[in-house]
């Protein structure tokens, strides 16, 4: 449940957060409202190279853009392409005119909607759901932070720990 807007041809923007804060998240919801919209995730250099990107008029998404290579970066948002980032670290210095989309921690209710989002996804069939309580949501946030996907993961090893269908406590 994240909500950004979709920019107009040739836009650049950053979308920066902290990890599980819901980047990747709003990258993947641009890519369903954006016709040939392109997503592509950075890896970790230490672990194998950036991903090949194609001089194309296509609009492009990038996830960790901050693990691209400056001079790289700085010639993507130099392109008459749309350019989206997803990134931890603010890149405005490589494009001023670049606007940006700031994530912010996660609140109860948002937390709310988007575990409701994910068991109803997730639901088997018709029926009574086990759902978590405000208080175990809250003590989450305690936990976590902003950070969704640490949330969800917690959540996921109490949910398996289940017997029956209750409240998750």
């Amino acid at each position: 449940i994240v909500r950004v807007e979709v920019p107009p041809a040739g836009a650049k923007v950053q979308i920066v957060g902290d990890a599980g804060h819901g980047k990747s998240s709003a990258l993947f919801a641009l890519q369903r409202c954006m016709a040939g919209a392109r997503y592509l995730y950075v890896p970790r250099p230490d672990l194998e190279p950036p991903p090949p990107i194609e001089d194309e008029d296509a609009p492009l998404l990038l996830d960790e853009a901050q693990r691209l290579p400056r001079a790289r970066l700085a010639a993507l948002l130099g392109s008459p392409r749309t350019v989206v980032l997803g990134t931890h670290d603010d890149l405005c210095a490589l494009a001023p005119a670049m606007s940006t989309v700031r994530l912010q921690a996660c609140s109860l209710k948002l937390l709310q909607a988007i575990v409701a989002a994910r068991l109803d996804w997730a639901a088997r069939a018709r029926g009574p759901v086990p759902c978590p309580t405000p208080r175990l949501l809250e003590a989450l946030l305690l936990t976590h932070g902003g950070d969704v996907r640490a949330s969800e993961a917690a959540l996921y090893l109490r949910y398996q720990g289940l017997h029956e269908v209750a409240d998750v406590d």
